[in-house]
C-alpha cells in the first residue's frame, strides 16, 4: 500500500510539471468569458451608463486600460471557473456518479466492455491498483501522467479537449447573465436563445470531459 501511495505522490508530481506550462489558449478560456461578464453588467447599465461608470474608474492611459480591462476579464473568468465547478461537481454527485468512475464501470463505460476490461487489467498490472470509488481519481491521475509521457500524440489532444471543456464551463455563467438581463427587459426570444446557449455548453463540457477521458485510457492502454 506505501508503494503504491508512494508512486501515486511521484506521478502526480510529474502531472503537475506537465501541467504548469503555459498555454495562451488556457488564457483565452478565461479571458473571454470575463468580457462577457462586463459587457453582460454594461448592459444591466443601459450600455452608456456601463461605459461612463468604467469611465470613472478607468485612468488616463488608455494602454493601462486595457492591461487593468484584461486582468479584470481574466480574474472573473476564474471565479466562474470555480462557481462552474462546485456547481458542476454537485450536480453530478447528486444525480449520476462521477465521469471518472463511469469511465472505468465495464456496464456504463464509453469505451465499451471489453476495452474497459483492459483497460482496468492493465491498471492492476502497471500500478498494482484494483478499481473502486476511492481509487477513480487517483487512477485517473496516473493513466493520464502515463499517457502524457509516453504519448505526445495524445497530450495534444488532452490540451485541446481540456481547453474547450474550461471555455464551456466558464461561459456557461455569462450565459444565464444574458439570459435574466434579457428576459428582465421583455427580450423573450433573445433570453430564449441564450438559455439554449447555457444548455448546449453544459452538454458540450460533458461530451468534451468524456471525450479527454476516453482519450487518456485508450492511449494509456495503447502504450
Amino acid at each position: 500500500m506505501l508503494v503504491v501511495e508512494h508512486k501515486l505522490v511521484v506521478e502526480q508530481n510529474k502531472l503537475s510539471e506537465l501541467r504548469n506550462a503555459f498555454r495562451f489558449y488556457d488564457f483565452l478560456a478565461y479571458l473571454f468569458p470575463g468580457i462577457a461578464t462586463l459587457h453582460a453588467i454594461s448592459l444591466c447599465y443601459g450600455g452608456k451608463s456601463g461605459e461612463q461608470t468604467w469611465a470613472q474608474l478607468s485612468t488616463t492611459d488608455p494602454y493601462l486600460n486595457l492591461v487593468l480591462f484584461i486582468i479584470l476579464a481574466y480574474s472573473i473568468g476564474h471565479v466562474w471557473s470555480y462557481i462552474g465547478r462546485i456547481v458542476i461537481r454537485t450536480m453530478l454527485l447528486a444525480k449520476w456518479r462521477h465521469p471518472r468512475e463511469d469511465i472505468l464501470d465495464p456496464n456504463k463505460s464509453s469505451l465499451g466492455p471489453i476495452v474497459t476490461i483492459k483497460v482496468l487489467k492493465k491498471v492492476a498490472s502497471t500500478f498494482h491498483m484494483v478499481n473502486s470509488k476511492e481509487n477513480a481519481v487517483p487512477i485517473y491521475r496516473l493513466a493520464r501522467t502515463y499517457a502524457l509521457q509516453n504519448c505526445p500524440d495524445s497530450s495534444g489532444r488532452q490540451e485541446v479537449f481540456q481547453t474547450l471543456r474550461v471555455m464551456c464551463l466558464n461561459m456557461s455563467g455569462p450565459s444565464l447573465m444574458y439570459f435574466f438581463i434579457f428576459l428582465l427587459n421583455g427580450l423573450w426570444i433573445f433570453a430564449i436563445v441564450a438559455l439554449f446557449g447555457a444548455v448546449l455548453l453544459f452538454y458540450k463540457f460533458m461530451d468534451l470531459r468524456d471525450r479527454e477521458l476516453r482519450e487518456i485510457y485508450l492511449s494509456f492502454l495503447l502504450k
